[in-house]
């Protein structure tokens, strides 16, 4: 087995594994789109869990700090950016909730868009909590790079987005509007 260390911009361990004459069993009533359904499905909600925590940090700092006498939140752009932050964790959680639902039927459609999704909104609501944080979201003493630091090494980790809309985007061409509109409402 060969094995290259590295670390990730989380300074976490992202090690490369690539298995030199091994041999693996099958295991049974499990496919291999299943288990990538699976692990798409724990990365979004790792990522979601870090957004929630992102967002939670920045509506408490917003909340408190204060500029010209008043919260930063009642300036209408802070207030705007952070209903942006809470609209892309809303619809977020509904992706992976509606894949979640299948349970052990792991659709892989749902697993990927939830996957997508869930990306999205974290790369969004990073974004935006560097930005209501000002430079003290960036400093070695608060807690918020941790988080963002976290989330820009598991979207690094994954293939791009764009390759992972591939599939679901070709079902949703391939069966029409009105099959695809009920994949999204049924």
């Amino acid at each position: 087995m060969e094995v290259h260390s590295a670390a990730d911009v989380a300074g976490e361990p992202a090690a490369t594994v690539r298995p030199t004459n091994a041999s693996c069993e099958s295991i049974e009533d499990v496919s291999g789109s299943q288990v990538l359904g699976r692990i798409r499905l724990l990365r979004a909600a790792a990522l979601l869990g870090a957004a929630h925590a992102a967002y939670d940090l920045t509506k408490a700092y917003v909340s408190t700090r204060e500029q010209f006498g008043a919260p930063l939140l009642k300036i209408p752009a802070v207030g705007a950016n952070l209903a942006v932050m809470q609209t892309e964790l809303i619809q977020a959680d509904a992706g992976l909730r509606r894949a979640l639902v299948t349970g052990d039927n792991l659709d892989a459609a749902s697993a990927q868009v939830a996957r997508l999704m869930a990306g999205r909104c974290a790369d969004r609501v990073a974004t935006l909590a560097h930005q209501l944080h000002g430079a003290m979201g960036v400093t070695e003493e608060y807690p918020l790079h941790r988080l963002t630091r976290r989330i820009w090494a598991w979207l690094d980790a994954d293939l791009p987005d764009r390759y992972e809309a591939i599939s679901p985007g070709t079902q949703a061409v391939s069966g029409g509007e009105a099959n695809f509109w009920e994949v999204l409402t049924g």
